[in-house]
């Protein structure tokens, strides 16, 4: 019998470790230090008034970064103001390709980027200081 009463405590161990819920880890990353892409065939421009999702408002910090991208391009970079980020897109007239917005966490270092797009419009807007898009951000992997 002395050599079973170890089966206890070890049967115990590895219910305790089976019943812990993991905390899932995503990569950090550096401040990106996104700068608008010039050319001079965007004169076209489109304006964003976006929100941060609930979950992630909380935690706004000095150094946090948005910008919006047409591809890997960075067609614009975001403003700050008062709990709304104000972004002005480049791009053509006839542009054709889905507006991505991506968000820096300054304060875990995540990199988050819209779930979704939307269409560049010239002369468009989308979301209004009364009515901001509230983005639906996933974490970058």
């Amino acid at each position: 019998m002395k050599s079973r009463r170890w089966i206890i405590p070890l049967l115990v161990a590895v219910l305790l470790a089976a019943g812990c819920d993991r905390e899932e880890v995503y990569p950090t990353y550096d401040q990106p230090g996104w700068v608008e892409t010039f050319d001079g065939d965007y004169n076209a421009s489109m304006t964003a008034v976006l929100r941060l999702p609930d979950n992630l408002a909380p935690y706004v910090a000095a150094g946090d970064e948005l910008a919006a991208f047409i591809g890997d391009e960075c067609r614009g970079v975001g403003q700050q103001v008062d709990g709304l980020w104000y972004v002005m897109l480049k791009g053509t007239p006839d542009e054709q390709g889905m507006v991505s917005i991506r968000y820096y966490s300054a304060a875990n270092r995540y990199l988050y980027r819209t779930a979704e797009g939307f269409e560049f419009e010239s002369d468009g807007v989308y979301g209004t200081a009364d009515n901001p898009v509230t983005l639906s951000l996933v974490t970058q992997e």
